[in-house]
This record gives C-alpha cells, sequence and structure tokens, in this order.
C-alpha cells in the first residue's frame, strides 16, 4: 500500500486552520512511520563486558536513506544515564539518524515495569534496539562501569531488537 501525498489530502480541506492543525499532527505520525527496522541487529553483550554488541547486520529507512550498521562488537558504550537501582527497572533506547550513528536515550527508573518512564525518541530517528535493566543481584547499576553479566545485574539486562516504528510515547500521548 502506498501512502498518499499528505499535502494532497490535507489541501483539500477548506478551512485552513483545521488544515494546519491537522498537518501538524500528522506530519509527525509520517515520519516515525517512515523511520523503520527492516532488520534487527540481535544485541547482546559485547566481549567487553560493559558495552553491547550487535550479532546481526542491522537495516533501517531514516528519513528516507537506507542505512546500514554493520555488526560489531563492543558497539554501544552505556552512559551513567541508565544507571539503575538495585531492584528497580530502567530503560535505555538506542536509536539511529540517517548518519548511522547510534545514540543512547536512557529513561528514568522506576519500581516496576509499568513504573519506569521511556526517553523521548527523536521523529528523524529509528530505534536500533532496548535495553532494560533490572539489577537484582548485590547493588546498583553503574552504566559503562557495570559488567552487563555481573552479579549486580544478573538475570536483569533485557536485550529487545524491535522490528518496524516503534513510538513508546504514541499510546500515552493519545
Amino acid at each position: 500500500m502506498t501512502m498518499e501525498k499528505l499535502s494532497q489530502r490535507i489541501n483539500a480541506i477548506p478551512d485552513v486552520g483545521t488544515r494546519r492543525e491537522l498537518q501538524l499532527i500528522l506530519e509527525k505520525v509520517y515520519k516515525v512511520l517512515g523511520n523503520v527496522t527492516l532488520k534487527a541487529a540481535a544485541m547482546a553483550i559485547g566481549t567487553t563486558t560493559t558495552k553491547i554488541k550487535s550479532t546481526a547486520d542491522y537495516y533501517a529507512m531514516v528519513q528516507g536513506v537506507l542505512v546500514k550498521k554493520a555488526t560489531t562488537d563492543d558497539l554501544i558504550t552505556l552512559t551513567t544515564a541508565s544507571n539503575c537501582t538495585n531492584a528497580k527497572f530502567n530503560v535505555t533506547v538506542f536509536t539511529i539518524n540517517s548518519s548511522g550513528t547510534i545514540t543512547n536515550r536512557a529513561g528514568t527508573e522506576g519500581a516496576s515495569l509499568a513504573a519506569m518512564k521511556w526517553p523521548t525518541i527523536p521523529e528523524e530517528e529509528a530505534v536500533f534496539g532496548i535495553l532494560i535493566i533490572n539489577p537484582t543481584g548485590t547493588g546498583d547499576f553503574v552504566g559503562g562501569t557495570t559488567a552487563l553479566n555481573s552479579g549486580t545485574v544478573l538475570p536483569g539486562a533485557v536485550y529487545i531488537n524491535p522490528m518496524g516504528a516503534f513510538s513508546p510515547s504514541a499510546i500515552a500521548n493519545l
């Protein structure tokens, strides 16, 4: 199915104010749908156990550009923004832009999966992968310092490799 040109349908609406409001809303929907993972990276713990690797080539469409990120060990270095207190949950979403640059976007920890807060995802980027941390071992998780397979975290590191378009705020903003 081909999406029809947005301006073509919007310009058929007679009221200028309504046209503008719909344009602003629907542009964001079109942008999110246009930034899509086509083949997941299959993230896993890197050889350097504080880092994340991709075990498969990643492909996405980002702002009309086909992006490939080759399989790479120690691809992502976590930052302290990914910190998580023992027994709590936190999420880090890795996004990729049309140049192939990956950015860490940390959420806010919560007492449960439902209570943690997702980060804002820029409409110009696709989701490369997601890491959920829930340290249930001997202490807190410190991004970039604590090994992802240490007694502090284990078994609380979950790697998610989403396919398609993804916006964690879409339902919350209805």
